[in-house]
């Protein structure tokens, strides 16, 4: 669905159902903004949405996400309001949209890639995260089950972000804001590459093993690092206060 005669995107108003259920490519609803309570159902292969597209859309209906399909926010801004409602084990994908949830959604994997992801009543995750670019703001608990794969962007928000899967990797980004990120029980976290990681404000809690690897840790602000596992430093680099203000502190319950 493409703009070819420029001017302002089409408005979808959408009372009733959109679904997709032939198809394993992309369809893509580019330069066009969703609005409405209907229901958006995509059953297989790719959905995008509004790439290209500037406004806001405000969506209010169930949205569902089946295993195998994917639901690309990828431009435009999108509200996700109270009425709203989203699941299914399929992937959905930030890749240039700003996307407010108001409601909790349970995710299956999720990818930020680009744009701005504000979870403003926290989520649940049945597989992966994967934050390569952009922002994904955890302002209210959010739990995951599978691993993180942190290669870009900010990891952010003012409140707690659980990760209840093993194999977790940290090989570029940010990691800020005053929320926290939990790696729960034997949970493994390997900081590796030759990319620096950010960290600044972030309270990181582990309770499992830590690896360091590789890429300098540029810190700044205060952040707080709560090892309750061991962290196994295997790096000849440095965790640096590059960022000045209070350097970071390193609450030792476990093993370096």
């Amino acid at each position: 669905w493409a703009n070819n005669f420029g001017g302002s995107p089409t408005t979808i108003n959408n009372a009733g159902a959109i679904t997709r259920t032939v198809g394993t490519g992309t369809a893509g609803l580019d330069m066009a903004v969703l609005n409405g309570a209907g229901s958006i159902d995509v059953q297989t292969g790719i959905l995008r949405l509004s790439s290209g597209a500037s406004g806001t859309g405000t969506l209010s209906g169930a949205i569902t996400v089946a295993s195998g399909a994917t639901l690309d926010f990828s431009g435009a801004t999108y509200n996700v309001n109270a009425g709203a409602s989203y699941s299914g084990a399929g992937a959905t994908s930030v890749s240039g949209s700003t996307v407010n949830f108001a409601i909790v959604p349970a995710f299956g994997n999720l990818t930020v890639s680009s744009g701005t992801l504000n979870l403003n009543a926290g989520m649940t995750g049945s597989g992966t995260l994967s934050i390569s670019g952009g922002a994904a703001n955890f302002n209210a608990a959010s739990t995951v089950a599978g691993a993180l794969s942190f290669s870009g962007g900010t990891l952010g928000g003012t409140d707690t972000l659980t990760l209840n899967g093993s194999g977790n990797t940290w090989t570029s980004g940010t990691m800020s804001g005053t929320g926290s990120t939990v790696v729960s029980g034997a949970n493994t976290l390997a900081l590796s590459g030759a990319g620096t990681k950010t960290f600044t404000q972030r309270t990181l809690t582990t309770n499992g093993l830590v690896t360091w690897s590789a890429g300098q840790i540029n810190a700044g602000g205060g952040g707080v690092f709560n090892n309750n596992g061991t962290f196994d430093i295997q790096t000849n680099t440095n965790w640096a206060n590059n960022f000045g203000g209070s350097p970071t502190t390193i609450n030792n319950a476990g093993a370096i």
